[in-house]
């Protein structure tokens, strides 16, 4: 028996001892900490990850470093730039410029500001400051002389105790070996005491880090036109020579009365991008002012403001004055008063001009304005009017709206009332002599004086009303406005809705006990109300007047089934017409009588056929059995309830399908238990409640044959687990005792399809009996390596590939089927040895688990015999039970 243990991780940890520093005073060191008058650069000039940019231009020539300024300010125009640097402490480092190059000469230990400044053509300066550090070597801690401080300090650092940048650590190689270790502190310790040591006394290191920049705002300018309501925008450039993204800039418009801006004035509450003009700055300058603000680093920059716009012209002046009339021809009107000045005009729509302003050129008024001359013009159209100077240049403006009556209208067609069905829930009809000018013309249609909106269609000679507008039955004005003509209208009576009718009302049918009698009638509606739930009633009478008729009970459908008690009876049908809008309901009519109602006498048979032909334990589960009739007919509606199951196996259920009123099928679903003896009397009752005729019947034997399956234990396929990502395990059992008695010629032949190669194989599996004292033989995939956790199991057997076969789980494998053989004769089997179908489905996780009861095997596979799980699958792998 083979256990796997659970996968654990382990870590080792080297422990290392520190080194105890013991720092002794010395006094009146030899080494002298003053700077040397020629100071020398110790290796490479370390540049912070900030300032790489230097790199590729950074050189040195004894205690001069030069710098190539000449890609570094790319923002501006290269062919203008102009630059200068400074310093803010000349006695630790000089700047000056050559050509592109900044040169700074090293003086002393100490640190430095150095900003070097660009400026181009047009005006924009760039500023890029950084901070180089001189440092005497040994000087770790900055304070300007070697002390055992220093010394301290790197053992700190080897021991972690002390954490320094990158650039920082490369200041405590003193030795240059490119590593920090106790020979640099012993550097340090030597010169101080001065001893023979590495460090010379005019040797410094030189480190560069950057100093963060504001950001600038530049080529800032005003777009669009300084005119009064008209909007105008403020843009500008942002650069940040550390690429710090920008953040949310400062705004603000000023407005001045000069364009330099002398006295400009801060906007109250113009602080966007984009500015509308106001009333206000009529003859004054604009402009526009922005800070930038980077999201990083030293994020405010400097206010730049553009400048002026040009000055802000105001709208034309309103002209007053107008007095209007109808004009002489169709369609025109005149001005009979007007105000002074040469006028011009244009019609159109309204808005289509809009108010211009004061010096614009008068170039879209063409026509000239005169007292009594007809304008053509149409209601709702409006004048654009202009007084002009003697340049054609705008000074004053109006556009006036012309009222209706001061136009002279086009006579529409006469409109004649709907007098057809003209009742409350009908469409009107409004008919006109068809004039296709003026039916294009229409705008609006009225209801007493109410806007009708869409709730109108208009064709060649007519107007439709909807039926919904009209809900009081009453005299209504409908006006019909359009465009160049005067109003149309008509006045249009609605009378009251009438109630729908019934007639041609009849009873179809055989008049005997048990037949369907059908009720008919024809429904109308004046108005064409549609029907709705009309309602039904049948009778039944002693009398063939129907005189002493009486309503049968829940008799109020369309058609009625003629019962026991109606004979020798007369039936009646009965039908109140519904409509479904406007006045519902209309009277009953009642049909004529039937003939007298007779009973018909009948014969009733059932028979049942089974599919399969022979119905056998191994075959239950799916078999059908169709129950057909002669003389009578199934209800509608059928459900388990209308039948029952005479000596049937335990635990036999089914479904019913009522296939057509002479037919039904039951479907049977067999999961029960193994029974061995057989079942000749098995049979079908159809109760009462399912037939239309209140019978009873019963269907004729039909023999169920019992398989008997072997009784005596052998060792038998007791489940196939198959979960996902290769959780798949088997498990044989034996009900006889121990599988230690069997021995050890047992062979399990796993069959598997290739879904890739399309290949079948077979894996053989020999089954080692020998030391199992347990009656569970378990069978594991080579890949289920969370087994124990999963199943909470102790042990397994044996693995083998079951859902791989190949080192590079390239080949998806599926398990057909399980043979077990003993000396080359099949025991047991589960699943089809020649399919290429899976035993489970491979896209969820299931188990297959033997019924109780089997224990002596099949040589093929017996369906009925085994049950499949799909809710925790792993429970009952190691645990199966006879």
């Amino acid at each position: 028996m083979k256990k796997k243990s659970k996968r654990h991780h382990f870590f080792s940890m080297k422990v290392m001892s520190l080194p105890l520093l013991l720092i002794t005073t010395v006094v009146e060191p030899s080494v002298s900490n003053a700077v040397s008058s020629s100071l020398s650069i110790k290796g490479d000039v370390i540049l912070a990850s900030d300032v790489s940019w230097m790199k590729p231009g950074l050189s040195t020539n004894q205690n001069v470093l030069s710098i190539d300024l000449s890609q570094h300010f790319s923002f501006l125009d290269s062919n203008s730039i102009s630059l200068s640097a400074s310093s803010s402490n000349v006695g630790v480092a000089d700047s000056s410029i050559s050509g592109s190059k900044l040169n700074l000469t090293l003086i002393s230990n100490g640190v430095t500001t150095i900003k070097a400044t660009a400026t181009d053509s047009s005006g924009r300066i760039i500023n890029d400051q950084f901070k180089v550090n001189i440092t005497k070597i040994g000087d770790i801690d900055g304070d300007g002389s070697l002390s055992p401080s220093d010394a301290l300090l790197v053992y700190q650092v080897i021991n972690g105790k002390v954490t320094l940048s990158e650039d920082k650590k490369k200041l405590l190689d003193v030795d240059g070996d490119g590593q920090i270790t106790s020979k640099d502190a012993t550097e340090i310790l030597n010169a101080y005491s001065g001893k023979p040591s590495v460090i010379k006394n005019n040797e410094y290191f030189v480190t560069i880090s950057d100093e963060n920049d504001t950001p600038v705002a530049s080529d800032v300018k005003i777009s669009g036109i300084a005119k009064v309501n008209q909007t105008i925008s403020g843009s500008y450039h942002y650069f940040d020579i550390e690429n710090d993204a920008e953040g949310t800039p400062k705004f603000q418009w000023y407005r001045s009365d000069d364009e330099n801006g002398q006295n400009k004035v801060a906007i109250q509450g113009a602080t966007a991008s984009s500015y509308t003009i106001q009333n206000e700055d009529v003859g004054k300058y604009l402009f526009f002012g922005v800070k930038p603000v980077a999201l990083s680093g030293n994020v405010n920059g400097s206010e730049v403001i553009s400048s002026a716009s040009t000055k802000v012209v105001d709208f034309a002046p309103t002209l007053q004055g107008f007095t209007w009339e109808k004009g002489s021809a169709s369609g025109t009107t005149k001005a009979i008063v007007v105000p002074q000045g040469k006028l011009k005009y244009v019609v159109g729509d309204a808005g289509q001009y809009p108010h211009p302003y004061l010096g614009d050129d008068a170039s879209d008024y063409q026509n000239s304005l005169n007292t009594g001359a007809d304008i053509s013009i149409k209601a709702g159209q409006q004048l654009f009017i202009v007084s002009v100077d003697d340049q054609n240049h705008i000074i004053g403006w109006v556009n006036e709206t012309v009222d209706k009556d001061a136009i002279k209208l086009e006579t529409p067609p006469e409109l004649s009332a709907d007098n057809s069905v003209n009742h409350l829930g009908t469409d009107i009809e409004i008919t006109f002599n068809d004039d296709p000018t003026w039916q294009a013309a229409i705008e609006d249609v009225l209801l007493d004086g109410v806007s009708l909106n869409d709730n109108y269609s208009l064709s060649d000679g007519k107007i439709t009303l909807n039926k919904n507008l009209f809900n009081v039955a009453k005299n209504y004005q409908i006006k019909v406005v359009a465009k160049g003509y005067e109003d149309a209208s008509v006045l249009q009576e609605i009378k009251v809705n009438e109630a729908p009718s019934a007639s041609q009302v009849k009873i179809s049918g055989d008049t005997q006990v048990g037949n369907v009698l059908t009720g008919m009638y024809q429904y109308s509606d004046i108005e064409n109300d549609p029907e709705g739930n009309t309602k039904f009633q049948w009778y039944r009478s002693d009398s063939v007047d129907g005189s002493d008729k009486v309503a049968i009970p829940e008799a109020t459908t369309q058609t009625y089934t003629i019962q026991n008690e109606d004979e020798n009876k007369y039936i009646f049908f009965e039908v109140v017409p519904v409509a479904s809008s406007g006045l519902t309901t209309g009277t009953s009519v009642l049909s004529d009588g039937t003939q007298k109602i007779t009973t018909a006498t009948h014969t009733v048979t059932l028979t049942a056929l089974t599919d399969p032909q022979d119905l056998r334990e191994d075959n239950l589960d799916g078999a059908l059995v169709t129950l057909s009739l002669t003389g009578a007919e199934f209800k509608d509606d059928l459900s388990t309830d209308d039948f029952k199951l005479n000596n049937a196996p335990s635990a036999l259920n089914y479904y019913v399908a009522r296939m057509d009123d002479t037919t039904a099928m039951l479907i049977f679903e067999y999961d029960g238990p193994d029974f061995d003896a057989d079942i000749p009397n098995f049979s079908v009752t159809v109760k009462a409640s399912a037939l239309k005729s209140g019978e009873e019947m019963t269907t004729n034997n039909i023999p169920i044959t019992a398989i008997k399956e072997p009784t005596t234990p052998v060792l038998v396929i007791s489940e196939y687990l198959q979960g996902l990502g290769g959780k798949r395990a088997i498990e044989l059992y034996y009900a006889g005792g121990s599988l230690q008695q069997l021995g050890t010629d047992y062979v399990l032949e796993v069959h598997k399809y290739d879904k890739i190669t399309h290949q079948n194989s077979t894996t053989n599996l020999s089954i080692n009996n020998k030391n199992n004292f347990s009656m569970s033989y378990i069978i594991i995939d080579s890949i289920f390596y969370d087994y124990f956790d999963v199943t909470n199991n102790l042990y397994f057997n044996d693995e083998t590939p079951l859902s791989v076969n190949d080192k590079m789980n390239r080949n998806p494998i599926t398990v057909t089927a399980l043979v077990l053989k003993r000396n080359g004769e099949v025991v047991d089997v589960l699943g089809d040895p020649n399919s290429i179908n899976p035993i489970l489905p491979e896209d969820k996780e299931e188990t297959i688990i033997r019924k109780k009861s089997f224990i002596g095997g099949s040589s093929t596979y017996m369906k009925y015999q085994w049950k499949m799980y799909d809710k925790n699958v792993y429970q009952y792998i190691g645990k199966y039970t006879p």
